[in-house]
């Protein structure tokens, strides 16, 4: 009995020390604190404007937007190391995205680099290739939304238009001149100094880059154009639902 009430104190012990166990509690707090203390929705407003949709369409949008996250797992398992495991990634997607609705200064995305880097239930990848990978998955996805603007013509959309776009040349200038500053740094800066920092800098370099390989960019960018299309038709049918119909062409215009 002895033997056994220290092993449980041990475990109880260990158990407070993981980080998991505190950030779902952190989580926990920032949902309970956003409808308790009267922030931009409170929970009356919430259950008002779910009651006004049919149960159909709540289920609908509920199973598109579950599409949704799994195929950003899917993205960024595309842009991971090949042995990665597909669980924690889609773990730290959907824990991540979720926490991002409640945390400022999209925190969630450090959350997901937690899960990615834990070795015994996440991932068990490196801080820096976990870095790198979040850094690749942005391009695919803004990519893929690019994508779906041209294809349904948003563009046209004049609430679209009335939106001040970057021109295609100041995001070519933006592009030059990371890449040369990039070149710069690692054939002049880093030539010969501090290896190690070069060797964790070039670790994210290559996850970083990571979507420029065709064998991992063109799977990840399907699954974010079916990510981004997801949502397109969650929106259309709530939109639908409540006698407010949206073209799709609208609906990504209002995304974008």
């Amino acid at each position: 009995c002895g033997l056994n009430l220290l092993l449980m104190q041990k475990t109880n012990s260990n158990t407070w020390k993981d980080w998991r166990i505190w950030t779902a509690l952190c989580v926990a707090a920032a949902v309970v604190a956003s409808f308790a203390f009267k922030g931009p929705l409170s929970i009356a407003d919430v259950l008002t404007s779910l009651k006004a949709f049919p149960l159909w369409a709540l289920l609908s949008g509920t199973t598109l937007c579950t599409l949704q996250v799994l195929m950003m797992g899917l993205r960024l398992k595309a842009l991971s190391p090949q042995e990665t495991k597909l669980f924690p990634v889609l773990w730290a997607i959907a824990y991540g995205q979720f926490a991002n609705a409640f945390f400022p200064a999209r925190a969630g995305d450090a959350l997901k680099i937690a899960i990615l880097t834990d070795k015994k239930k996440g991932a068990g990848l490196s801080f820096t290739a976990s870095t790198g990978i979040l850094v690749a998955d942005r391009p695919v996805d803004i990519a893929a939304l690019f994508l779906w603007i041209a294809l349904s013509g948003s563009y046209a959309v004049q609430a679209f238009q009335s939106e001040k776009m970057p021109s295609l040349g100041t995001i070519l200038v933006s592009i030059a001149a990371i890449a040369v500053f990039i070149v710069l740094t690692f054939k002049f800066v880093l030539k010969d100094r501090f290896p190690k920092f070069k060797a964790k800098l070039s670790e994210f370099g290559k996850s970083a880059g990571s979507f420029l390989n065709f064998r991992l960019g063109i799977p990840a960018l399907f699954c974010a154009l079916g990510a981004w299309l997801c949502e397109c038709f969650a929106l259309m049918i709530l939109g639908h639902s409540i006698g407010f119909p949206c073209s799709f062409s609208e609906v990504v215009a209002v995304i974008v």
